[in-house]
């Protein structure tokens, strides 16, 4: 995910860190790491972020934690695995000791190049600003593929409600037509697959507006922190301003575009709701149907019928000596 190259862009002049102390599990071969200090980064905040993707990437085993796969890859996983597993951005997995968003990551990288830039700090610009264009390129991504799944699961939600809706619209229809045992047991198996669905899409929208928010709060650094630079005057070069404007730029697509995906990813869950309640409202009638069909198999036994009253079986007079004179 992060690219390690700004560690041999700086001049000598930036400042670097004490050494941070790195399991045997995040270095490559135990030494290395540690025999290399971490930059400083401009923003003290980002310090732990970009120790961490630098650490990350140099991990021999760095490329077994990014999933690249189509959007229809991604649902056909999200349905069909076992277990759910978590996506940051879409793409990335979690690792065990993993302490910081991607994106808090990713974005650390971006502010660190361009302070490489804005001071001067930069051994080649054009190799800066190409590891830059990477990160970009990162971004655009998640938002791409954000959109795809969201819209994926929006088709998926909206087919299911609309095959949903007929037979709640003709109540009197379908509870005839759930007399029929075998109908109603197709049903059962058709609803416990959209649960699946709904609880597995339900999932997958909290984590991508989890990813939104987190996203947004990043970019929001980046942003400050290039104004802040711009009112040094740090990009007066015709390079440096172009860079700035492209960058700017970026930034605003992206807050409109987080914003926006945030809001239909709050639509989406709405719409799972209502596809839930659709749910429960057929299975309440399933239920109905299915105790009516237990009733109908269990008749309450015939009483005799008596030609006599019981009354006349007796007289209504006892005997002087009801019992025998003599008993035995």
């Amino acid at each position: 995910m992060i690219i390690p190259g700004y560690l041999g862009m700086a001049e000598e002049r930036s400042p670097v860190s004490p050494i941070t102390p790195i399991s045997e599990e995040d270095s490559t071969d135990g030494s290395e790491d540690l025999l290399e200090p971490s930059p400083e980064h401009p923003i003290a905040q980002l310090q732990g972020p970009f120790e961490e993707s630098i650490r990350e990437t140099k991990h021999k085993s760095a490329s077994q934690w990014v999933v690249n796969i189509d959007a229809q890859s991604r649902r056909r996983d999200l349905l069909e695995n076992d277990e759910y597993e978590r996506l940051c951005g879409r793409k990335w997995r979690q690792r065990a000791s993993e302490q910081y968003h991607p994106f808090w990551k990713l974005i650390s990288q971006m502010v660190f190049g361009v302070h490489l830039l804005a001071r001067r700090l930069a051994i080649s610009e054009p190799q800066v600003m190409k590891i830059l264009q990477t990160h970009v390129d990162e971004m655009d991504g998640f938002l791409q593929r954000t959109t795809e799944d969201f819209m994926i699961i929006q088709m998926d939600v909206q087919t299911r409600i609309q095959y949903l809706s007929l037979p709640l619209q003709n109540l009197h229809v379908f509870d005839q037509m759930l007399e029929d045992r075998n109908f109603r047991l197709s049903l059962v198996a058709y609803h416990d697959q959209i649960e699946h669905a709904v609880s597995r899409f339900t999932l997958s929208i909290t984590d991508a507006i989890r990813d939104l928010r987190k996203g947004k709060e990043a970019i929001s650094v980046l942003w400050h922190y290039l104004l802040e630079m711009s009112g040094e005057g740090s990009f007066e070069t015709h390079s440096l301003k172009a860079f700035y404007q492209a960058m700017m730029d970026n930034l605003e697509g992206w807050l409109e575009a987080f914003s926006k995906l945030r809001r239909r990813g709050t639509s989406l869950q709405k719409a799972l709701a209502q596809l839930a309640l659709a749910v429960t409202e057929m299975q309440r009638r399933v239920g109905v149907a299915s105790r009516k069909d237990v009733r109908s198999f269990i008749k309450p036994p015939k009483t005799a019928t008596r030609t006599r009253s019981v009354r006349k079986l007796f007289s209504p007079y006892p005997p002087r000596n009801p019992f025998p004179v003599t008993p035995y």
